[in-house]
């Protein structure tokens, strides 16, 4: 449609979530190219450089609720279809997701 804006496609390196009494919110943020790339060519990452928050997203207690849901369908109909999911040992250590979590 013409007078629709434009809708920007966000990419997210991390997702920051919150619990809040009136929902959860996720901060959606990516890291810059130029940082990453600098990172690259001097073997190391900078501490100092946080990831650019790129967007917000408020969903209340049953939108957040219903969105895990239908999230964790779609991932299990991705691994049906190609096989597990693997995820990075430091968020198992960090985290410790249950059998009924995952």
């Amino acid at each position: 449609m013409p007078n629709e804006p434009a809708i920007p496609d966000i990419h997210a390196d991390l997702v920051q979530i919150v619990s809040t009494e009136f929902g959860i919110i996720l901060g959606l943020r990516a890291l810059s190219f130029p940082h990453a790339m600098q990172a690259d060519e001097q073997g190391s990452e900078d501490e100092d450089v946080h990831p650019e928050l790129k967007g917000i997203v408020r969903l209340s207690p049953t939108q957040a609720k219903i969105f895990a849901i239908m999230l964790k369908r779609a991932l299990k109909e991705l691994e049906d279809q190609d096989g597990t999911i693997p995820l990075p040992s430091g968020f198992i250590e960090q985290v410790r997701p249950t059998q009924d979590e995952w």
